[in-house]
């Protein structure tokens, strides 16, 4: 996934159609920590911090 990408974000009961707006960083999913601050892209199962609008 990259900027711009559009997705349908589930909470609880609500479903909001939502778009990737900046990736902030990358995070390790065994220590928790930071391991690339914004990159390009995020694949599939890797974990980051990002901002939808």
């Amino acid at each position: 996934m990259c900027p711009g990408y559009t997705a349908v974000l589930h909470m609880h009961s609500t479903m909001k159609e939502v778009r990737l707006r900046t990736i902030i960083c990358r995070i390790d999913k065994k220590t928790n920590q930071k391991t690339e601050i914004r990159p390009r892209f995020i694949k599939q199962d890797d974990a980051a911090v990002v901002r939808f609008e």
